[in-house]
C-alpha cells in the first residue's frame, strides 16, 4: 500500500467507493466530490494495481483540522489501510491541531475506529440526516504521545 496525496484524476474512484456506501446519512454525489477535492487538502491510499484503498479529504484551519469526507474501498476492508490514512494525519497535524468530524450515530463501525484512535464524543445534532439519525461530533485533542489508545 502507498499513501499519497490525493489528485483530481482520483474522482471517479473516489465517487465509486462513496457509490457503494451511499446511504441517507453518507451521500456524496459526484459533483460534490469534485467541489470538495478542489477546495481541501486529501490523501489516498493506493493498492496494487492503482486502485485507491481508501481516501480523506480535510480542511485545515490555523488550530485545527475538520475531517469532511473518509471512507474506504469494500475490497479493502480491514486490511490497515484507513489505519495507515489516520497514522500519516495523526503524524502531520495531530501534535499541533485538533482533530474534528462527524458521523452518524448508526455507523458503529467507523464510530469504534475513531475511539480507538483517541476521538471523544464531544457532542450531538440531533435530527441532523436525512433519515433523521443524529450526528455524532468527534474531537481528537493535541497530543504529544502515541495516537492508538492502549499502545504506550
Amino acid at each position: 500500500m502507498k499513501l499519497r496525496k490525493i489528485l483530481a484524476s482520483d474522482l471517479a474512484q473516489v465517487t465509486a467507493i462513496c457509490d457503494y456506501w451511499k446511504s441517507a446519512h453518507f451521500n456524496w454525489p459526484a459533483a460534490k466530490l469534485a467541489t470538495e477535492i478542489d477546495n481541501s487538502e486529501g490523501f489516498v491510499v493506493e493498492a496494487e494495481g492503482g486502485k485507491l484503498g481508501a481516501f480523506v479529504l480535510m480542511r485545515s484551519l490555523p488550530d485545527s483540522v475538520e475531517l469532511t469526507v473518509l471512507a474506504v474501498a469494500p475490497h479493502n476492508l480491514r486490511n490497515g489501510s484507513m489505519s495507515l490514512l489516520m497514522e500519516h494525519l495523526i503524524d502531520a497535524h495531530g501534535k499541533q491541531r485538533e482533530f474534528w468530524l462527524e458521523v452518524h450515530e448508526q455507523n458503529v463501525a467507523a464510530r469504534n475506529f475513531y475511539e480507538k484512535w483517541s476521538f471523544e464524543l464531544v457532542g450531538r445534532r440531533q435530527k441532523y440526516y436525512a433519515d433523521g439519525g443524529a450526528a455524532i461530533l468527534y474531537s481528537r485533542r493535541i497530543s504529544k504521545g502515541p495516537c492508538v489508545k492502549g499502545h504506550l
